[in-house]
């Protein structure tokens, strides 16, 4: 069938019916029950002030260190994606948490790199 053919096919009116009286209830559902703010949800960080003051902290403690702005980059450029509905929160806290394991795990391997050029 193609395209042209289309126009000729007739809806049964029960399905006409059900496919208009659908929209609205959708509609008037998702008017009733919003999605909830994520500026109010307690474990999304984009949003808690303690969370950016910390991050901010080191930050400012450690201006030119690779890790720390990595970690900062990555939050703010998550947090964007999310409030932007491109990634879910999920999405987010699960890549900021792998990229976070990485980043202790880096710094772990430094300083024993460290250690070892010190006691050599």
């Amino acid at each position: 069938m193609t395209i042209p053919d289309l126009k000729n096919v007739a809806i049964p009116p029960a399905l006409a019916a059900l496919l208009f009286f659908s929209i609205p209830i959708s509609v008037t559902a998702a008017e009733e029950n919003p999605p909830p703010d994520p500026r109010t949800d307690p474990d999304n960080y984009c949003y808690q002030q303690e969370a950016w003051d910390g991050i901010e902290r080191l930050r400012q403690e450690a201006p030119s260190d690779p890790l720390v702005i990595r970690m900062y980059a990555m939050r703010k450029g998550l947090c964007m994606l999310i409030e932007e509905g491109k990634i879910t929160r999920e999405q987010g806290v699960e890549i900021f948490e792998l990229e976070r394991s990485r980043a202790i795990i880096e710094r772990q391997q430094d300083e024993t790199r460290t250690k070892r050029k010190v006691s050599a």
